[in-house]
């Protein structure tokens, strides 16, 4: 069998827009692929026929996606420095509509209305002024930049006439929206000045005209809405017992004054680990008589029903990226253990793989072999699991990598994942663990608010203790990386203890005081961590930063950073890069060129082939 090499991540197909035919006959959806040479990546539409599962390719652009279905014809999307185009594809492509340039979350209506979000500058700036006004946090958004007074706003477009109407207001950001016959239900925030974590809930009837709200922002963090019948129901949480974090629940509105009608106690939306995903698709959806969504439970996902009367759980799918409605079940997009994505029926108690995508992959390399355990800390059952090092003897000791998940509220699964997959390949042991603070397992475990390197890194050095008991892993060459809060833990561990031969830290924190005041989350949601502020608790945020313990690290140390993000800002690697240069302690900075705080994950494919090569060249560097 052949190693996985790091170039291999280009040849793993990425399904997404997964959508069913108004027939419910075929089934539409994107195959994406990284292009390491065009740096790209490349994307088609594909249907499938659910009765003979045959799978056709209907464009070949390398740059078209899936948009939706129209009269039972599929319309895709592609896109120039102009315009967005939406074409039928049939014997032959027709121009159906064409959108204004950045148009994205495109849904149809059914009667001959388009809805989209697009960005609205309300500052009218342009490419080459001479300076910029900020007057709002956040003033930038990860994965976009400056944001000042820009907002996504959510417009319709008549295919009759090619007129673009906006909907919701120039200072009003739109986080998603929901077609329902004849309203558009929108989760939203309008702010000045500082945007909070709550949201609004707004109503718009197309045939009138108006744009209603439902619920006032500040009340609410609102993960999803939409209407059940005549009733206007969504998933939310007023964070008072776990703050931000806190995992949403289903109520109803009557009026203003809104009602629990199921309680929820895992998170909305998946959340798993992936680097081998890419682009979107439905991960909620609503019919006459339930809403829909995406969940973690355990290390897996799950959808969950949500009806006025009864809610329901459908668990152990893999990891789901994205799914839709078909008579009688699902249908889903979903890497089981150890594999890539396929799509799935779910249906009668039956799951049913319908394509075969990534199958010829597996025929002639070696899938390291995933085992699964568990451990107690203080009293608490955790969950680890490990990937066995190419050519593995049992007589034979070898390396190993503990890799840490983003978050704290992230979640590693049993999905195949390219970076721990190549590590393995290269001789290592990698093992990782989902610690108290990540999802899928409820709010009491997902809370870690105060603990943040105290409570978890007990469990990683039990978990690390417990590795190297039950494998033949060489005590004398074990590492660690970890991305953003996993960046955290690298940078807190090197500063207290000297167990690992050397650490790679990914888009990390080093010191709270710049994390909250510069990046675009900070203000509000590190605060809520900690919990406290630069202001009010300057002894608790230097005590619980990195930076502190500087001077204390023996461990070599590769940082890697993109230098755009904006979630985890540069400066935190460079303060931890150059603490650890004026104590002597071998460390280099990896600065990835525009790039956010995800292009490890699914940044452009020279950028993770890069920062991935590094990772390895700096590991055998200091094995012994």
């Amino acid at each position: 069998m052949k190693k996985i090499t790091n170039d291999d991540f280009e040849n793993y197909k990425s399904i997404s827009d997964l959508m069913v035919s108004n027939s419910q006959e075929t089934l539409a959806f994107t195959l994406n692929h990284a292009c390491i040479e065009d740096n790209k990546y490349h994307s088609d539409v594909y249907l499938l026929d659910l009765e003979s599962k045959a799978l056709t390719q209907v464009t070949d652009t390398n740059k078209t996606s899936m948009a939706f279905w129209y009269k039972d014809m599929p319309v895709v999307m592609e896109s120039d420095d102009k315009s967005v185009y939406l074409c039928l594809v049939g014997e032959d492509k027709e121009l159906l509509a064409e959108l204004p340039k950045g148009a994205s979350s495109i849904t149809y209506d059914g009667n001959g209305l388009i809805y989209y979000l697009n960005i609205f500058d309300t500052n009218q700036s342009k490419d080459g002024d001479v300076y910029r006004v900020i007057d709002e946090i956040p003033f930038w958004l990860d994965g976009f930049g400056y944001s000042n007074k820009k907002r996504k706003r959510l417009y319709v477009h008549s295919i009759k006439d090619g007129s673009n109407k906006a909907i919701t207001d120039p200072l009003t950001e739109v986080y998603s929206y929901k077609i329902q016959k004849d309203k558009v239900v929108i989760v939203s925030s309008t702010f000045i000045d500082k945007n909070v974590a709550t949201r609004e809930i707004l109503v718009y009837d197309p045939i009138q005209d108006v744009l209603e709200c439902k619920l006032e922002q500040g009340h609410y963090a609102v993960s999803g809405a939409a209407y059940i019948g005549r009733d206007l129901v969504f998933m939310g949480t007023d964070m008072k017992k776990y703050g931000v974090k806190e995992n949403p629940c289903f109520f109803k509105l009557d009026g203003s004054e809104a009602t629990m009608i199921h309680f929820f106690d895992n998170g909305y939306a998946s959340g798993i680990n992936s680097d081998t995903k890419k682009g979107g698709g439905y991960t909620s959806l609503v019919s006459d008589d339930a809403y829909y969504f995406l969940s973690a439970d355990g290390v897996e996902s799950s959808i969950v029903t949500m009806g006025l009367s009864e809610m329901d759980i459908l668990k152990e799918l893999g990891t789901v990226t994205c799914f839709d409605l078909i008579d009688g079940g699902f249908v889903i997009v979903s890497a089981m253990k150890n594999k890539l994505q396929e799509v799935y029926l779910i249906k009668d108690g039956k799951q049913d793989r319908l394509t075969s995508v990534n199958e010829d992959f597996y025929t002639d390399r070696y899938i390291a072999p995933m085992e699964e355990f568990y451990f107690e800390h203080n009293k608490t059952e955790m969950h680890g699991m490990i990937l066995m090092p190419y050519g593995y003897e049992e007589d034979k000791e070898y390396p190993g990598i503990l890799m840490m998940h983003g978050g704290p509220k992230g979640i590693y699964g049993r999905n195949f994942m390219h970076q721990m997959q190549y590590m393995a390949s290269q001789g290592y042991f990698v093992f990782f663990t989902n610690p108290v603070g990540s999802c899928g397992r409820g709010n009491d475990f997902s809370n870690i608010t105060g603990e943040l390197g105290k409570l978890d890194y007990d469990i990683f050095m039990k978990f690390t203790d417990v590795c190297l008991e039950k494998y033949p892993i060489d005590k004398k060459n074990v590492f660690v990386t970890g991305g953003s809060y996993g960046g955290f833990m690298t940078n807190w561990m090197i500063g207290h203890t000297h167990r690992f031969n050397a650490a790679v830290s990914q888009r990390s924190i080093s010191n709270w005081f710049s994390k909250i005041t510069s990046t675009d989350i900070g203000y509000y949601y590190n605060t809520d961590q900690m919990p406290g502020t630069p202001w009010t608790d300057p002894d608790l945020m230097w005590d619980r930063s990195p930076l502190k313990y500087a001077d204390k690290v023996k461990t070599p140390t590769l940082f890697v950073h993109g230098e755009k993000d904006r979630r985890c800002g540069l400066i935190e690697s460079q303060q931890m890069f150059l603490a650890l240069k004026y104590h002597g302690v071998d460390s280099k900075l990896l600065i990835l060129n525009d790039s956010s705080h995800n292009a490890m994950m699914v940044g452009n494919p020279q950028v993770r082939k890069v920062w991935l090569d590094e990772m390895n060249k700096w590991f055998l560097k200091y094995r012994v």
